[in-house]
């Protein structure tokens, strides 16, 4: 399949999103296995839900009291719950649409 690693690494990010515990301590493990992918994995018209999903984990600056916890953790410091579990979802809908789109393309 096209896109194998996409859906292997999105299955894992939906795999540590699910369960007990905080839902920012899952959001950011989540995030840390699909991390190394890049919009070109994905197929072209999910590509920007891709982004807007790394974005949204990412767009805080380091934390300028001096403490090196990163923009992931920064943004998700910051972040309500509920902001979490709505990203939580996205993930999962990507996830779900790209092993649809993956798995539709390799038998056309």
């Amino acid at each position: 399949m096209r896109y194998d690693s996409a859906v292997e690494k999105l299955g894992v990010a939906v795999h540590r999103l699910v369960g007990l515990g905080d839902i920012k301590d899952r959001l950011h493990q989540a995030y840390l296995s699909f991390e190394p992918l890049q919009p070109e994995d994905l197929p072209e018209h999910l590509r920007d839900e891709f982004r807007e999903i790394k974005n949204a984990l990412t767009w805080l600056p380091v934390d300028e009291t001096g403490h090196q916890e990163g923009t992931l953790a920064s943004t998700l410091d910051r972040m309500s719950d509920g902001e979490a579990d709505r990203l939580a979802r996205k993930i999962y809908e990507l996830y779900s649409e790209v092993r649809h789109f993956s798995y539709e393309s390799e038998y056309e």
